[in-house]
């Protein structure tokens, strides 16, 4: 079972795979070159969760933003990757660590959009429908 962290210092294969796995997610309306620059630029108040194959393969990541100053109470979590052959146990713990970590930087609450059913969303995870596509959760 992969092994899930927050990458602290990635390599220049990590971002690769994150990049490659992030043209995966079906519907995402940002293209990998603007997600790089995304990162790039906004390192220092973003965390990336990954799960880490024993060979070193990155298999699925999760994206977590700080709160902003408009925004200073509500962490996002803009792009979530799973590998379809990956346990959905780990994107339950990747969401666990990105939902702790967020909380350590003042968020009390965080949103997320998805292409999976609301209902899916509120039964696994707890999230509740803001708007179409958009949902927001409070952190425990």
């Amino acid at each position: 079972m992969p092994e899930i962290s927050q990458l602290l210092s990635p390599t220049v294969e990590d971002i690769a795979q994150i990049l490659n796995l992030f043209r995966l997610i079906p519907g995402r309306t940002c293209s990998a070159k603007n997600y790089m620059e995304h990162l790039n630029q906004n390192w220092e108040n973003i965390a990336l969760f990954i799960a880490r194959e024993k060979d070193g393969t990155i298999c699925g990541f999760t994206h977590a933003e700080k709160p902003s100053l408009l925004e200073p109470k509500i962490g996002w979590l803009p792009f979530s990757y799973l590998g379809p052959k990956a346990d959905h146990k780990i994107a339950e713990d990747a969401l666990r660590l990105a939902l702790v970590w967020l909380k350590d930087c003042g968020a009390s609450s965080v949103r997320m959009t998805s292409i999976r059913p609301p209902k899916v969303l509120k039964k696994v995870y707890g999230f509740e429908l803001a708007k179409e596509k958009l949902f927001e959760k409070e952190i425990p």
